[in-house]
């Protein structure tokens, strides 16, 4: 049985309860001392990164490929709506709290600090049914589309081609 004395933490109602779920499906939870690990990791990267885009250093050919593993495991691991809420969470929130802060359904907040994405990811987790598919490559006829679109500013004058039936991906 699940035993929360060996828990160095509080663990919310929602943890527990995935944790319970985790332990009856014997599957394995990542712990939030890891979560914060792997963000803390990503941050310093991007840190990096950064610091050298403003000394003209461009690095996003060399660390295109890396990121991606990155976000494929993410996905994987997570499922495709956890992936979305790390990848929000780390590089479009608005850290003040001004403003774009996610909200559940009944408007309470979530994904505000590492702790609360964490929960949030790991119910994404428990909820997602789908399994991970590698991204279909664009042909050279929808490049052709995608490049057209942005060579003509998508425009008024000429309406955008049809949708791609596929995912686009960098």
């Amino acid at each position: 049985m699940f035993n929360t004395n060996t828990q160095s933490y509080n663990v919310s109602d929602r943890m527990l309860a995935i944790r319970i779920m985790d332990r009856l499906f014997n599957r394995k939870i990542m712990k939030l001392e890891v979560f914060e690990e792997i963000l803390n990791k990503l941050r310093k990267q991007t840190n990096k990164q950064d610091a050298l885009y403003a000394l003209d250093v461009d690095l996003i050919n060399y660390s295109d490929d890396h990121n991606s593993v990155i976000n494929i495991l993410l996905e994987v691991y997570y499922g495709k709506e956890g992936a979305d809420w790390i990848s929000w969470y780390m590089w479009e929130r608005d850290e003040n709290g001004d403003q774009y802060q996610a909200t559940d359904k009944d408007g309470n907040a979530i994904c505000y600090d590492d702790k609360s994405l964490w929960e949030e990811v790991e119910q994404c987790r428990l909820d997602n049914t789908k399994e991970y598919e590698l991204p279909h490559k664009l042909t050279d006829e929808e490049r052709l589309q995608v490049l057209t679109m942005i060579q003509n500013g998508l425009s008024k004058q000429e309406p955008p081609p049809p949708p791609l039936d596929r995912k686009i991906y960098k």
